[in-house]
C-alpha cells in the first residue's frame, strides 16, 4: 500500500472512531489540547511506526485533521491519557487488522464534538 493508500484508510479510521473533519484554533479548551496532542503524540507515532515507509508523520497529521476537528471538540467521553497509554502499549498486530487500524477501547469515542 502507498502512501496515498495509508492516507485514505488513516482518514476513515479517524471519522468513523472518533468522528470529526481539519484541526485548528488558537484559543482552544483543555479538550481541544486533548485532542491535538491525541492525534500528534498518540496515534500517528503508532501509524507512523506500524506503516513504515508508507507514511511520515506529517503525512498522517493532515489525513487525521481531516478526520478530527479538534476545534469542534467540546469535551471528552473518557480519559484521554489512558487511551494514550493503552495506545502505546498496543502492538503493531494489534493496532493494524488487515488493512484495518483497531484502537484501544479506551479511545472509542473519546471526544465530544460539536455540529
Amino acid at each position: 500500500m502507498g502512501k496515498f493508500g495509508a492516507g485514505s484508510w488513516v482518514f476513515a479510521v479517524i471519522v468513523a472512531v472518533l468522528a470529526g473533519g481539519g484541526c485548528g484554533g488558537t484559543s482552544e479548551s483543555t479538550s481541544q489540547a486533548d485532542c491535538h496532542a491525541f492525534i500528534e503524540t498518540g496515534y500517528c507515532p503508532k501509524v507512523v511506526s506500524c506503516y513504515m515507509g508508507q507514511i511520515d508523520q506529517a503525512g498522517c497529521m493532515s489525513v487525521a485533521q481531516m478526520g478530527l476537528d479538534c476545534s469542534k471538540v467540546t469535551g471528552e467521553n473518557a480519559d484521554p491519557a489512558t487511551c494514550m497509554t493503552d495506545l502505546s502499549a498496543a502492538t503493531c498486530d494489534t493496532f493494524v487488522v488487515g488493512t484495518s487500524i483497531v484502537l484501544p477501547a479506551s479511545c472509542h469515542g473519546l471526544f465530544q464534538l460539536s455540529p
